[in-house]
């Protein structure tokens, strides 16, 4: 399946629309059933997802972004840390201090 790069964050499919091309305001080609060769020609690019990396559920989340890299859409994911606020306490922690009391 073909894709067109919008952002970062954002791709969209081939949706089966019959392409057409234009010089001007004069259409010049149609095509009602591309190849991926054809579909290329438009913009519409293969995706690739790449290996998703190892990491800690309980620490860390994964985020991915979408980037253009050797003429395909690569999905790239990225490893980040769980924000955690210094000022709360943790739920266990919690739990303790009223079992203890």
């Amino acid at each position: 399946m073909m894709f067109i790069l919008v952002d970062k964050d954002t791709i969209l499919p081939y949706n089966g629309e019959v392409l057409k091309r234009f010089i001007g305001k004069r259409l010049v080609k149609t095509i009602s059933n591309p190849t991926d060769e054809q579909l290329a020609e438009f913009g519409f690019l293969e995706l690739v997802e790449d290996e998703i990396p190892e990491y800690d559920v309980d620490t860390q989340y994964l985020s991915y972004e979408y980037i253009l890299q050797d003429g395909k859409i690569h999905k790239k994911f990225t490893v980040n840390e769980n924000e955690t606020d210094s000022n709360t306490e943790d739920i266990a922690d919690i739990g303790e201090n009223i079992a203890e009391n």
